[in-house]
Order: C-alpha cells, then structure tokens, then sequence
C-alpha cells in the first residue's frame, strides 16, 4: 500500500485544475501569512535570485534586446511617455537633493537650480560616473551619503565649480 504523501502527489498530479482553485482560495483566505512567507522567501534568497537574474540575462541577451527594439517600434508613444516621465522624475529628484544641501552655492550664494551642480569635495566625480552610469542610482547615492552626514558632496554653482576644477587640477 503507498504512503499518505504519495496519494496526496498523485492526486495533485491527476487534478491539477482543483489543486490551483484550492491554492487561489488559500492565498485568498490567508494572505497575511503569504504575505509573511513571501517576505521570508525573498529575505533569505535575494543573493540566489539576484544570480539566477544576471546568468538569465547573459544567456538571453541578445532575445531580449530584439525584444526591446521590437516593442518600441510597435509602441512609438510609449518611448516618448517613459522619456518624459523620467526627465520628470530626475529633475524632481534633483530639485530636492539641492534644497536638502541647503539650496545655494556655498562658495557665492547663487540659487537657482538650473545652474548648481553637485561637487565632490575630494574630487571623484568622474570615477564615480563611470562606476555608476545610472543618473538615478548616483542621485540615490548621494542622498543616502547626505543622511549619513559623510561631507563628500557640495553645493556648486556651475562657475564656482569650474574654477574648483581649473585650481586644483582636477580635470585631468
């Protein structure tokens, strides 16, 4: 005679249309708790998941991108939609990375926003832009070293940060 678990596999194996309505009601019923075993789930296999990701990605490269190009010659609107969008959202982001720096340069005092660029005080910069090539993901960088209180940025008007650049060399 087989075993309780070997039933139970072979009923699932059998109706698989029942076991899915049984599991939708669970989740329905219970969906604090999947909400928990989710939460634990992605706690203790974000690294493995992060992985599996990246090799995804490498192996499906190239599909992917055809993929990528055919969706925005079937979509036109979509592009200039998602481009506006995150002009918007860098330039909010910006915005507000500058009034939390104080909003004005503190060499000359100069405010307005189109013109204040955001210096590393020990220079930097462009290491930091070719590690980081994401806009956002460095105007996330620099707001977590803000909060941390780490004095790495500066507020610089674009004149006062070009001479900072010119006197000490920093160009090269």
């Amino acid at each position: 005679m087989s075993s309780r678990a070997e039933y139970h596999r072979k009923w699932r194996e059998e109706n698989p249309e029942k076991k899915s309505l049984a599991n939708r009601k669970w989740r329905e019923n219970n969906s604090d708790k999947k909400h928990e075993y989710d939460k634990l789930y992605s706690e203790t296999h974000k690294s493995q998941d992060r992985e599996r990701a990246k090799k995804y990605y490498q192996e499906h490269k190239e599909a992917i991108s055809e993929r990528r190009k055919l969706h925005k010659q079937v979509h036109p609107e979509k592009k200039e939609k998602e481009k506006n969008y995150t002009y918007n959202y860098r330039t909010d982001k910006r915005k507000r990375l500058i009034e939390i720096m104080g909003g004005k340069c503190v060499i000359c005092g100069f405010n307005d926003w189109r013109a204040l660029q955001i210096d590393h005080i020990n220079s930097g910069g462009a290491k930091e832009r070719n590690e980081v090539r994401s806009v956002t993901r460095r105007y996330k960088i620099i707001e977590n070293s803000i909060n941390k209180n780490e004095n790495k940025y500066q507020l610089l008007c674009a004149n006062c940060n070009q001479i900072k650049t010119y006197i000490n060399n920093e160009h090269t």
